[in-house]
């Protein structure tokens, strides 16, 4: 249940579908809203809507992977293992980029998951592929904080490990929490106590959540938090300073979608803007709904 320890309402079925109607759109339409971003320099002027318009929203691994384990879900029930949801991603060739893709090498060569994730057959194990795919088991636990953390470690091992599968628990507990807090800050709180205190992931974390409650304009926290953590993991996809950056717009964004987007791709040049802003959408969505 929640860590804050107080009873929760019931939620209804019609509010619950709502909810996750929210979480998906807020993950799609952050997704392309953040594309132009994605590995570029950050936009220096507010972004208002997507760069061209679309009729339906195009195949992108922020998104399908979850898909994929829906498949799974369905097939196998809740009591899913991680070696089935590997089974299902090297069924559907899911893997296009990162620790995503070596893990579908992996599943191709013959390994099963949670080897797939394992630094022993995946070099990017550290990266954003696990952050970006847990969503789902936010939206599948909700107000049920440790149980979508949970959900998240196991099921992030088919395509990381360590600071990856860190990821994956901090966004899903956000996504959570976001069914019944309506404070960003509380759900980044929260969530993050969920992270070892030893680990990266958390120190960046932690690093953010200081630097904010102190006072610090949210441009110059970026830039600390790129200087900090950016020579550790230069990677474009890294997981430990763009989840910072999630927890960033979240915290500056003040519930709103358009502003926390905007935080994310215009915090730092050569992020992962896109994966960043699904994140941070799907916890504005699970919190405020479509």
């Amino acid at each position: 249940g929640s860590l804050a320890g107080a009873p929760r309402p019931p939620l209804s079925a019609a509010e619950y579908e709502r909810r996750v109607l929210g979480a998906w759109l807020g993950q799609i339409v952050g997704t392309i809203v953040g594309w132009p971003y994605e590995g570029k320099v950050a936009a220096a002027a507010p972004v208002t809507g997507y760069a061209q318009p679309y009729s339906y929203a195009p195949v992108d691994d922020d998104y399908y992977y979850e898909i994929v384990a829906l498949r799974a879900f369905e097939r196998h029930g809740p009591a899913l293992t991680v070696e089935q949801l590997g089974e299902q991603w090297k069924q559907d060739q899911a893997g296009s980029w990162g620790s995503s893709e070596q893990a579908r090498l992996a599943l191709e060569r013959g390994v099963r998951a949670p080897a797939t994730g394992h630094p022993r057959h995946n070099r990017w194990f550290h990266t954003i592929g696990p952050q970006f795919s847990a969503d789902v088991y936010g939206m599948l636990a909700p107000g049920h904080l440790n149980r979508a953390g949970e959900l998240a470690r196991r099921f992030a091992h088919v395509n990381g490990y360590a600071e990856g599968a860190d990821g994956a628990v901090f966004v899903a507990g956000m996504v959570s929490e976001a069914f019944f807090e309506t404070d960003p800050r509380t759900v980044v709180r929260r969530a993050a106590r969920l992270i070892h205190p030893e680990s990266n992931y958390r120190r960046s974390l932690d690093q953010m959540i200081r630097r904010a409650e102190a006072g610090v304009p949210w441009r110059r926290i970026a830039r600390e938090l790129e200087d900090t953590w950016r020579p550790e993991y230069p990677a474009l996809n890294n997981a430990v300073p763009n989840g910072a950056l999630v927890a960033l717009g979240l915290w500056f964004g003040e519930g709103d979608f358009l502003k926390t987007v905007n935080v994310i791709v215009q915090a730092a040049d050569y992020s992962d803007a896109d994966c960043n802003a699904a994140n941070a959408g799907a916890v504005i969505g699970a919190m405020r709904g479509p």
